[in-house]
């Protein structure tokens, strides 16, 4: 998670201040190249199949439960991925800016590292655009979620496991 210096988190930012958010990052996002290129898909102009693709990939966000964070709903919203579609950027989804690194398999080395140099040539363009992450030498990285301050990373594996539920010990499984 991300968030832009000198604008509110999501859950009290204006919609003027998300016109401005969607403006800067996918102007950042536009401006990577080679690995990193790609293009950004706004949710308010995106079609059902596009947002049905996307979601079958994992790819895209659902309006959030709250109130507060769905206000305008989905003006500004978006999500961005590289052109191999394994480096990602929800935009004003529950923060300014969720930055994620995915693909199919077990090497987490290299999805770790795309995430880590993805994130770098972020931050590179934001500054270039005149704009920096927000950052606190002692919190770290402000994000809207108390969870995602500090590193602002979250990891996760998920494990697709076909015939586990139909294996006979599967209820003493899950209460394991």
């Amino acid at each position: 998670s991300r968030s832009i210096r000198g604008f509110a988190l999501p859950s009290w930012n204006s919609r003027a201040e998300r016109r401005a958010l969607n403006k800067i990052i996918v102007s950042a996002l536009g401006d990577l190249q080679n690995n990193f290129a790609g293009k950004y898909y706004a949710l308010s102009s995106m079609s059902a199949a596009e947002q049905d693709a996307l979601q079958k990939e994992a790819m895209l966000f659902s309006k959030p439960a709250s109130t507060v964070l769905a206000r305008d709903w989905p003006e500004q919203r978006g999500v961005w991925h590289n052109n191999q579609k394994n480096f990602l950027v929800w935009v004003n989804e529950g923060d300014h800016a969720k930055v994620m690194s995915m693909q199919k398999g077990g090497n987490l080395k290299d999805t770790f590292s795309r995430f880590s140099d993805g994130i770098e040539v972020f931050k590179s363009s934001i500054e270039q655009g005149g704009n920096e992450f927000a950052y606190n030498d002692h919190h770290g990285y402000i994000a809207n979620c108390p969870s995602n301050i500090g590193t602002g990373v979250r990891a996760s594996v998920h494990i697709k496991l076909p015939q586990f539920g139909a294996n006979a010990r599967f209820d003493e499984a899950l209460t394991k």
